[in-house]
């Protein structure tokens, strides 16, 4: 006999939007791996915008729209597979997440064990000290993701909203800290072609930047339908629990990058 959980939700029908949204982010690597016309040259590298580019941008955008739409829909009318599903989903992708940190810190390693002086002489100081104050920054946004699930598990709602708005705030602070200090170091002289150092050193923490925007755009979605559409409950919350481990995960990682990268702890 099924348990209560698997009553409470009903099978869901096929869906293309996850073939779609994968075929746009294939397609979005190729296009930033396939050369295209020189638009813009912001310091970090020529900005190459190719049609294969903007098909996949393109395919993301509007598949990923309509996934979401889709999974608000599905949840009004308890449409799902239950909160397991979710949780072992958002841990196998964060497995593979792993493994692209994982070599991009073996290329870092692999520099930095073979360079005369690392980094190397002429280098920029990398701004320690701020960077440390943003990634406590980070850091206390995981405090508050893990309050806002918390404070939803058993049922308060309303701390659960704020403690969410807290994150997001916090996210976004982290995001500017880090916008600021590559404007600073890049009219320092530090860009993505200068040398090994510049070129692991903004592939790893552009890297991680990049995922914290995705994070982001997550957190912003369960927010938002957390006020305008009032979903989430005790209950049933899966996208907040995969959005609150990925973002753990994120938070994990930038510890490994600030003390590799800017307190040289190799």
């Amino acid at each position: 006999m099924a348990d209560a959980e698997t009553q409470a939700y009903e099978l869901p029908h096929q869906s293309w939007w996850p073939l779609a949204f994968g075929l746009g982010v294939v397609l979005l690597g190729l296009g930033l791996i396939v050369p295209g016309p020189t638009v813009w040259d912001p310091g970090l590298g020529e900005l190459r915008i190719g049609p294969m580019l903007i098909v996949g941008f393109l395919a993301f955008a509007v598949s990923g729209l309509g996934w979401l739409r889709e999974d608000v829909e599905w949840f009004d009318d308890r449409v799902g597979t239950g909160p397991r599903v979710g949780r072992w989903g958002v841990l196998l992708f964060i497995g593979s997440e792993i493994m692209i940190f994982g070599s991009l810190f073996a290329t870092y390693y692999n520099f930095a064990d073979t360079a005369a002086m690392w980094p190397p002489e002429g280098t920029p100081h990398l701004p320690i000290g701020t960077t440390g104050m943003f990634t406590i920054v980070l850091l206390f946004s995981g405090a508050t993701m893990h309050w806002a699930h918390s404070a939803l598990r058993i049922g308060n709602r309303s701390a659960f909203k704020g403690h969410m708005l807290l994150t997001l705030l916090l996210g976004g602070i982290f995001m500017v800290g880090q916008g600021m200090e590559y404007y600073h170091l890049v009219h320092e002289g530090l860009t993505l072609t200068t040398h090994p150092f510049g070129t692991t050193f903004y592939l790893l923490t552009g890297t991680h930047g990049l995922h914290v925007l995705a994070g982001l755009f997550v957190l912003g979605v369960v927010t938002w339908r957390a006020f305008v559409h009032d979903q989430f409950d005790a209950e049933r919350h899966v996208l907040l629990e995969a959005a609150a481990i990925y973002w753990h995960f994120v938070d994990l990682v930038w510890v490994f990058v600030y003390a590799i990268v800017y307190l040289q702890w190799i």
